[in-house]
């Protein structure tokens, strides 16, 4: 079965449109060379040549880009829960990492449901529980009592491919709007909702005033911002995504606002 993802389809389309001359390497056309005049480019799946290892590395992990942006950004409140069961030969379970919050470390001493107890000392109900690593809201749960955020937990620390040895536990921040803001070298390049873009200056200025601390604490290449506005106004910075994905988007809008993205970044 051919699978070609969204951003390598859109990415070829700009690259014709450009002129520049790309080399695909494999059946599904996701991994990309494009040659540009300052050297050669490759693009897989959803991948971008622009970020850092440690920029990817942290971004990531949700519980590094909080402990990171925490000054810098608005962000819910969250916790670290270090899976009790995890065991590294002794290393790693022995460095867990404490609380992020300035409270008492949710630590696995009275194992998981000592762990619920200590969450709901921390946070109002509802509380999100999600692991640190996962994107495209894998494994991410909205908890309305103890007994959810013990089901949640279990979901995070079962043993399969969603597996996280690291679950967040977070305020949650009820929506009015979310934004995705796409940043190519510190500037925005697109910014849009689940259901369209945003064309709007007023709107993209605000947002860009709020993230531009950011730009003083992370070198951001390529990533996508999640930012929700709160029914009170307040801005909150939910994640950074390195390798954002656009079939969502795609399936509302059309490629064309991705292939016009990447027409700007290439021609940078």
């Amino acid at each position: 079965m051919i699978y070609q993802t969204t951003n390598t389809r859109c990415l070829i389309e700009a690259c014709n449109r450009l002129g520049l001359v790309y080399k695909i390497f494999d059946e599904n056309s996701n991994l990309i060379e494009v040659e540009t005049k300052n050297g050669k480019l490759f693009f897989a799946n959803y991948s971008t040549p622009f970020n850092s290892d440690s920029f990817c590395r942290i971004t990531k992990d949700k519980q590094f880009t909080s402990l990171i942006l925490k000054d810098a950004a608005r962000m819910p409140k969250t916790a670290g829960i270090f899976d009790p069961n995890y065991d590294e030969g002794g290393e790693i379970s022995a460095l867990a990492p404490k609380s992020i919050c300035d409270s008492q470390a949710l630590t696995d001493t009275d194992g998981l449901r000592g762990i619920v107890e200590k969450i709901t000392e921390q946070f109002d109900f509802p509380i999100v529980i999600k692991p640190k690593s996962l994107s495209r809201g894998r494994n991410f749960s909205i908890c309305k009592n103890e007994e959810e955020i013990l089901i949640a937990l279990k979901k995070v620390f079962k043993k399969n491919q969603n597996y996280d040895y690291v679950a967040l536990a977070q305020e949650y921040v009820k929506p009015k709007v979310e934004y995705r803001v796409v940043v190519f070298r510190n500037e925005v390049t697109l910014v849009y909702t689940v259901k369209k873009e945003i064309k709007d200056e007023a709107v993209i200025n605000e947002l860009k005033e709020f993230i531009k601390p950011i730009f003083g604490v992370l070198e951001i290449g390529f990533a996508g911002l999640d930012i929700i506005v709160a029914e009170d106004g307040r801005k909150f910075l939910l994640e950074i995504n390195a390798e954002p994905g656009f079939a969502n988007f795609v399936s509302k809008e059309g490629d064309e606002p991705i292939i016009e993205m990447y027409c700007s970044v290439l021609k940078s």
